[in-house]
């Protein structure tokens, strides 16, 4: 998710450190983010998405379109690891 935030942020030619402060948080938030050492909670990637001004569906449209099936097996793979 991290890697569709860069890129429409990207895009949009928009910083870090504007994102930061147009969502009221800091820039580090938005590195992490964007790294992947974070996982957004969705109330935070609408705040993004309304920063960037794109719909929140996009984040995931994007994602799906990286992941093409795969999502499928990461599906799966939270359901192992409930049972264990």
């Amino acid at each position: 998710m991290g890697e569709v935030v860069r890129e429409i942020r990207a895009e949009k030619d928009i910083s870090q450190d504007r994102l930061a402060r147009e969502m009221d948080t800091d820039r580090t938030t938005i590195s992490l983010i964007e790294r992947g050492l974070r996982s957004p909670y969705v109330r935070t990637l609408v705040q993004i998405a309304a920063a960037l001004d794109v719909r929140p569906s996009e984040f995931f449209r994007r994602l799906e379109l990286r992941m093409g099936d795969s999502w499928r097996t990461a599906r799966v793979d939270s359901r192992k690891h409930r049972r264990e």
